[in-house]
């Protein structure tokens, strides 16, 4: 069937539009993708917290490299919209962690070996997390669809400007 069929008929059953694109990607692939963005936060909370500091200024610092890094990405694939979305479910997840957490202010005290080999695990962490995103950002087989600029979301930003206009003049 037709994409654009497939949608209308989502629409129509009461999905948003844009619940359609990241339901098209499988569930094999979004829970990949979840596993992965899991993977390089904790990767990234490690490092920073084997460098000194409380586990939750970690992990609350890892978050913000993590989004950061998710939405520097440039293009409009509906992965990448997942990608987003899954971020911010992590982030969800993690608060409700942080705040259950017993460990939340530990501080990592290790040095020498234990040191090396905690590094060392954080960064396959990152690189396996990383590996697995990167391998989907690159290969055409999950989707080449680019979502295209609805005309309906420009149309009313453009409205929203004119309504802003006309409320500058009156005042």
């Amino acid at each position: 069937m037709d994409k654009t069929v497939e949608k209308l008929i989502a629409m129509a059953a009461g999905q948003n539009r844009d619940c359609f694109d990241e339901n098209s990607i499988p569930l094999d692939v979004r829970n990949k993708i979840n596993d992965a963005l899991d993977s390089v936060f904790r990767g990234k909370s490690i490092l920073i917290w084997a460098r000194g500091g409380k586990l939750s200024v970690a992990w609350k610092l890892a978050m913000t490299e993590l989004l950061d890094q998710i939405f520097q990405i440039k293009n409009t694939m509906p992965i990448v919209e997942y990608l987003r979305i899954a971020v911010f479910e992590l982030r969800k997840k993690w608060d409700i962690k942080e705040l259950q957490s017993n460990e939340r202010n530990s501080v990592a005290n290790v040095s020498g070996q234990e040191l090396t080999n905690l590094l060392d695990y954080a960064n396959s962490l990152v690189k396996s997390g990383m590996d697995v995103i990167n391998g989907f950002l690159n290969s055409g087989t999950v989707t080449n669809a680019e979502r295209k600029p609805q005309k309906v979301i420009a149309m009313n930003m453009e409205l929203a400007r004119s309504h802003e206009r006309e409320y500058v003049r009156k005042r």
